[in-house]
């Protein structure tokens, strides 16, 4: 058994939605500590904030479903991989103008995700639920 299928869960959806939520509030956090570390000169700092938003959003990008999500799933991918793209040239150059970048994205990928689990939370189904992630395969560190 690899580490993969050590830490690989079925959840029921609205436990994935609200796990998607936390892996967005964590990249979030992530980037702005990106952005002090730069502000404060602080470059190991940096690369540690870095790092953990790129281990977070591969998680994201990890559990979508490209088989049953179509269009949306390979759209979230594509984002993913440009912000993972963006941050690794955070990393080699200290510029913050990519990290704010990714900040706004997040923040605007962060409310929709928040608005999905708050619509399942009230007991309001919604179809995107299911073509958009994988819920066999979120990973619960």
């Amino acid at each position: 058994m690899n580490d993969m299928q050590a830490n690989t869960y079925a959840v029921a959806p609205e436990t994935a939605i609200r796990l998607v939520v936390m892996l967005y509030d964590g990249a979030i956090s992530a980037v702005q500590d990106t952005l002090t570390s730069i502000e404060r000169e602080d470059h190991q700092g940096r690369e540690k904030s870095v790092n953990m938003a790129i281990d977070i959003i591969s998680q994201l990008y990890l559990s979508l479903d490209s088989d049953h999500g179509g269009e949306i799933a390979g759209n979230l991918g594509k984002i993913y991989g440009f912000m993972i793209s963006r941050l690794n040239r955070v990393n080699l150059t200290s510029d913050p103008q990519p990290a704010r970048e990714i900040l706004g994205l997040l923040y605007h990928l962060y409310e929709s995700w928040r608005e999905l689990d708050v619509k399942i939370a009230s007991g309001q189904p919604d179809e995107m639920l299911s073509q958009v992630i994988n819920v066999d395969h979120v990973k619960v560190a």
